[in-house]
């Protein structure tokens, strides 16, 4: 057991001293998925700032289960003096510990991309159990309360955020950038390959329109249906189509993650969202995502999407209950869809530049909104 101990401590010892230079921003995360990569890691990159660390919630957790939590904030708190401490999704219980221990010329900042401090319960029993539990949502609270900026990923969280917490400081701009991954692949003309990647939090949104999918795949033996990520496919097209449904795990490496995309050649991407309160807060990656991998989108026509997709010019905005109509006139028209897709990829370069992001990322950091 003792040998145990120390190398648990060695450990620690590693993780505090990683990545350690004097003034550098500190980021502590809920983990290095794509929320901290979109929206830090990349603008980063491209403004050629390295001078940071990432810790992740986990990694803080372990060192203050060994005792080191001290040693932590003194050494990359208090004797290093970061010119910015970043909260980004922080679920630590360790948080009013940080705070209370960081030097007082530190800027803090937390950033969020979801409404996380009430998350309703049809998202699925194991997703709202983790991120409805209390002590998580005070922590939250307490961030958005106690920090000098809260970064937030939409105008609309951001406004909804402001009616509960009026008094203190918000900024919103735009989430995710584009990445060029190459240009227009063509598709095999004897299949038509309908997709969706999502989390398994998305679950509900893509039941919502099985039968619309259902429907396409009866009427056209050539359709099939691919899904990607953490959510898997509804058992009813599986059941029916069996070979024609295709299921492919997630890929944590948000770069992989993209080129694997890319790669599958999608004649038409499906995002439905329901329109609820949850779902406007969001911001519209997946158009974004899908357009820079080439792939026409399919969107529920909700403030999420329209108001960056223009209905028949740059992809198709589709309202409740009409989704199988809209389905069935995609796939007739599916010489159109480049098009759509190349007018989505203009807009999206014009309004959605790694540029404009690292610019705003920038301002964030420098105390410039």
């Amino acid at each position: 057991m003792l040998l145990d101990y120390i190398k648990k401590i060695v450990k620690s010892l590693r993780i505090i001293i990683r990545d350690l230079r004097r003034g550098g921003d500190v980021f502590f995360v809920d983990n290095i998925g794509p929320t901290f990569v979109i929206s830090f890691r990349i603008p980063l990159a491209h403004l050629e700032r390295s001078n940071y660390a990432v810790f992740t919630a986990q990694e803080v957790s372990f060192i203050s289960s060994v005792g080191l939590l001290p040693m932590f904030c003194f050494i990359r708190l208090k004797l290093f003096k970061p010119k910015n401490i970043v909260f980004s999704r922080f679920p630590g219980g360790e948080v009013r510990y940080i705070f209370s221990k960081k030097s007082p010329e530190s800027r803090t900042i937390n950033h969020l991309d979801d409404y996380l401090i009430e998350v309703p319960v049809n998202l699925g029993s194991e997703i709202t159990n983790r991120i409805n539990d209390i002590e998580i949502i005070e922590n939250r609270k307490f961030l958005i309360e106690n920090v000098d900026l809260n970064y937030i990923s939409t105008s609309f969280l951001e406004e909804k955020l402001k009616q509960q917490f009026s008094e203190k400081k918000f900024y919103s701009g735009i989430y995710a950038s584009m990445i060029d991954l190459g240009g227009w692949k063509e598709r095999d003309p004897l299949v038509f390959k309908l997709g969706y990647m999502a989390s398994k939090g998305h679950a509900r949104d893509l039941q919502e329109i099985v039968p619309a999918i259902q429907a396409l795949m009866r009427r056209f033996e050539n359709v099939t249906f691919e899904v990607f990520g953490t959510i898997k496919a509804p058992l009813e097209l599986i059941d029916e189509f069996q070979s024609r449904v295709r299921y492919y795990p997630a890929i944590k490496n948000y770069p992989k993650f993209l080129e694997f995309l890319y790669l599958q050649r999608w004649n038409l991407a499906i995002v439905p969202l329901i329109d609820d309160e949850w779902n406007r807060s969001k911001a519209p990656t997946k158009f974004i995502e899908c357009t820079m991998a080439n792939i026409p989108v399919i969107a529920s026509d909700i403030c999420v999407y329209n108001t960056v997709i223009e209905d028949g010019v740059s992809g198709y905005l589709v309202k409740e209950g009409e989704w199988e109509s809209a389905l069935m006139d995609a796939y007739n028209n599916r010489e159109k869809l480049h098009g759509l897709q190349e007018r989505a990829l203009e807009y999206c370069k014009r309004e959605f530049s790694i540029e404009m992001l690292s610019a705003q990322v920038e301002m964030v950091l420098e105390n410039d909104v």
